[in-house]
């Protein structure tokens, strides 16, 4: 299920859940949100560096909007998928390694995107 980060929906991922527990996708765009905003207000590296990651996979979506299916999968296996991997492992790693340099605000929206 693709959501927010409304907490309603946190029962719906809980192991043991009947029938399944649901499989939860956070959203890009609340994500990149917060991160824009410290970007912008903070001029804080990581988070400048986040939502250009970020931007780069939106900018994908904006050329395939409206082409057929099949297409928008290919190109999405294709360009979009490396692109996020990449910046999980770029998020994973500045996570672990700089834990400190990270506020509240800025783990919770780098958060948001897992």
């Amino acid at each position: 299920m693709q959501s927010d980060a409304y907490a309603g929906y946190n029962a719906l991922a809980k192991p043991g859940r009947q029938p399944a527990p649901v499989v939860s996708a956070g959203c890009w765009a609340h994500g990149r949100r917060g991160l824009f905003k410290i970007a912008e207000k903070d001029k804080a590296p990581l988070a400048i560096e986040a939502v250009r990651r970020i931007d780069a996979i939106f900018e994908v979506e904006r050329v395939i909007n409206g082409t057929p299916d099949q297409h928008r999968l290919a190109v999405r296996q294709e360009s979009s998928a490396p692109m996020v991997e990449d910046l999980f492992m770029w998020m994973r790693d500045t996570c672990q390694g700089n834990p400190p340099i990270f506020s509240g605000v800025l783990n919770e929206n780098l958060g948001s995107c897992f």
